[in-house]
């Protein structure tokens, strides 16, 4: 798996800002590893059909990653690891929906998770999102310089080489990959 990561099968593979492209075998973990050597700032957008995910680098490193699938949302993978009960879930998604406000931010002042379990929760999040996209075989991705205005995330400046790792574990281990 580490042979993927070496210069040689790197090479081509760079985003530079307002850069786009086609997603395959491999194509995100190698501009992940791009974006780190260049230290850059801004937003990785994959689309894969229906699908929209987002990963927001700052200096080379991973800040927050957002995705419109349903299990990717914060309540989802905090119910999913049992960091929640399903009744907080259901309540603080009804808060959500009636107020406005975060649903992380609603579960820690209801009590149901400390403020540290939260960031673990958004840890967690982040990372499978980012861990998701390095086995996309098929999409496109587009890369703009630049980060949203800072109330749109918490930043949490993960190293991207940890992920990347973690996700061509992954693909090894996927049948689909083996030869």
């Amino acid at each position: 798996v580490l042979d993927y990561l070496t210069p040689d099968f790197l090479l081509g593979m760079t985003a530079t800002p307002e850069s786009a492209g086609a997603i395959g075998f491999l194509t995100l973990p190698a501009l992940f590893r791009d974006l780190l050597a260049r230290m850059a700032t801004g937003q990785l957008v994959a689309y894969r059909g229906e699908t929209v995910k987002k990963v927001f680098f700052k200096s080379g490193f991973i800040l927050y990653a957002t995705s419109n699938l349903t299990a990717d949302r914060l309540g989802e993978v905090l119910l999913a690891r049992g960091a929640i009960t399903r009744d907080q879930f259901d309540e603080s998604t009804r808060q959500v929906l009636a107020t406005g406000r975060k649903q992380g931010t609603l579960l820690v002042r209801t009590g149901a998770l400390a403020p540290k379990d939260l960031f673990h929760g958004l840890i967690a999040q982040v990372r499978e999102i980012v861990v998701s996209l390095c086995g996309w075989d098929g999409g496109s991705w587009r890369f703009l310089a630049g980060l949203p205005p800072r109330e749109e995330f918490v930043s949490l400046r993960l190293h991207p080489a940890g992920l990347i790792f973690e996700g061509l574990t992954l693909i090894a281990a996927d049948p689909r990959w083996s030869g």
